[in-house]
């Protein structure tokens, strides 16, 4: 992903209850239609790596999930929800057949997709996902209690659980806070990134890139109160 990096398309839909959908198109306008889920947080902006997206003569669409970037929040925020979304995006588009790509916390959203549009989505790729915290061995014991301790009343009641997610993600309010771990800031409770990731995170297009990345797309995670 480069910080000058940008849509060759870069447009929103109004869905059939009024909210709007911004996407953003990349790579061949006649190739065969991937759609790419972003994470949390993230937007339509992000695009893995032009020159391949080129080379596969795809045509890559990225769509700001409800919440984020350009796209107005659902009042009721639900994975199947998304996958009509989509599905109306698809049809403003033209498209009859598309293979979806999920990233991240987009995973779940992808999959949702696929369940809710089996004759239109062809193919379903997950990259880097999480998966059910209780089905993968050892996952469930490598959160910190505090996460276990927000994802068992996530599960208890989602919908009352809402407030304490915002606060579990309110630092992403101000995107410069991402970078306080850099500047060691005892005042700033942010993630310290793993040791391997630090010379990316340094370079200075990176930095960039994620900046105006997380800027268009914090607020649909603690919003919504869905990942």
């Amino acid at each position: 992903m480069k910080a000058t990096a940008r849509p060759r398309a870069d447009a929103t839909i109004t869905l059939a209850d009024g909210r709007t959908l911004a996407y953003g198109e990349w790579g061949n306008p006649t190739g065969f239609p991937v759609l790419l889920v972003h994470g949390g947080p993230g937007s339509r902006l992000l695009c893995p790596d032009q020159d391949a997206t080129a080379a596969a003569g795809v045509r890559l669409l990225t769509v700001d999930r409800p919440g984020y970037g350009g796209s107005d929040r659902r009042p009721d925020p639900t994975l199947l929800g998304w996958a009509d979304d989509v599905q109306a995006l698809a049809d403003w588009l033209g498209l009859e057949r598309l293979v979806v790509v999920g990233f991240s916390a987009g995973g779940g959203y992808a999959l949702a997709c696929a369940a809710r549009l089996p004759e239109r989505i062809t193919a379903v790729g997950l990259v880097c996902c999480e998966g059910p915290y209780d089905q993968v061995p050892g996952a469930w014991q490598e959160l910190t209690p505090e996460e276990r301790t927000l994802f068992e009343r996530i599960r208890r009641d989602p919908v009352a659980a809402r407030g304490a997610v915002a606060g579990h993600v309110g630092w992403y309010q101000d995107p410069d806070t991402i970078w306080a771990w850099e500047r060691e800031d005892p005042t700033v409770d942010v993630p310290i990134p793993p040791a391997v990731d630090v010379p990316i995170l340094t370079r200075p297009d990176v930095r960039d890139a994620l900046t105006q990345m997380w800027r268009q797309g914090w607020a649909g995670w603690w919003m919504t109160g869905l990942p």
